[in-house]
């Protein structure tokens, strides 16, 4: 069986990891493709300004934190680390 791939594929980029558009990246997917630890993605991230953050409280129980980052943001702050090395 043969593999096509889509016309709206983009090509691999010699500059590295490239964002999706549109896509919220989870703190596992982003730690897996920057091969760096999931705390450091969650650090990186914490001051951002349009992280995506659903938290649940209940009473007798921990805080519980869903975060999900727009490609945007996780484009900004990879250039940023980039530039910065």
């Amino acid at each position: 069986m043969t593999q096509t791939t889509s016309p709206s594929a983009s090509p691999p980029t010699a500059r590295g990891w490239q964002a999706n558009d549109g896509h919220h990246y989870t703190v596992a997917e982003l730690s897996e493709a920057w091969n760096v630890s999931p705390d450091f993605i969650r650090d990186l991230f914490r001051d951002e300004r349009d992280i995506v953050r659903w938290v649940r409280s209940r009473p007798g129980k921990r805080r519980y934190i869903v975060i999900r980052i727009p490609a945007s943001a996780a484009e900004r702050v990879y250039r940023r680390a980039q530039q910065s090395v």
